[in-house]
């Protein structure tokens, strides 16, 4: 029994969130080193430092975000989902260190932006078994080649068809020879 894939509404919602807070987090950081200027020397290191960590996680945001829209009508595959989960974590803590060492202001702000890239993410995971109707794809359907829908072959007989129409009306007209005729007939048909 096949699974059809079907638009994964949770993923695709978590996509554009993450996509906006990405938006959110590059805005931030734009924001910090471009203000820069009016802060002491030391407090300019921390303030580029925060904007530095802002940047990453919304970078991580935004990648994420496209990863969850490019794939919100296929079956999940687990090497996507542990690889998204591990970036994410590691970020999370990379960051949630950090914010240890900066004032309760900054701490707060990328916190927040931090605990919004986790959930979200979480959001758009699949289960241990996958989405609800659409189980992780097997061994055997990701060694399988695409099929083309029924739609695409069509249009690609049609076209062929056009092909040999084309060619021998030019047949007909003295254009081209038999043997032209012959080899552009086996290779549009793949003979």
């Amino acid at each position: 029994m096949e699974v059809e894939n079907k638009l994964i509404v949770r993923r695709l919602i978590a996509g554009i969130l993450l996509l906006l807070a990405s938006f959110r987090g590059f805005y931030i950081s734009y924001s910090v080193f471009h203000a820069e200027k009016q802060f002491s020397f030391v407090t300019q290191e921390k303030m580029q430092t925060f904007a530095e960590y802002v940047l990453t996680v919304a970078i991580v945001s935004f990648i994420i975000s496209i990863i969850f829209l490019i794939t919100c009508k296929r079956k999940p595959e687990k090497m996507i989902e542990y690889s998204i989960t591990g970036m994410v974590l590691l970020v999370f803590l990379i960051t949630a260190i950090y914010a240890i060492g900066i004032t309760a202001y900054t701490a707060g702000i990328l916190s927040t932006f931090n605990i919004l890239m986790l959930v979200l993410t979480a959001l758009g995971l699949p289960g241990k078994k996958g989405f609800k109707g659409m189980p992780f794809i097997t061994q055997e359907e990701a060694a399988k080649p695409i099929q083309k829908s029924e739609s695409t072959a069509k249009a690609e007989n049609k076209n062929d068809l056009q092909q040999l129409i084309e060619l021998k009306k030019l047949l007909d007209s003295g254009v081209i020879s038999q043997e032209d005729f012959d080899t552009k007939k086996k290779q549009i048909l793949g003979l």
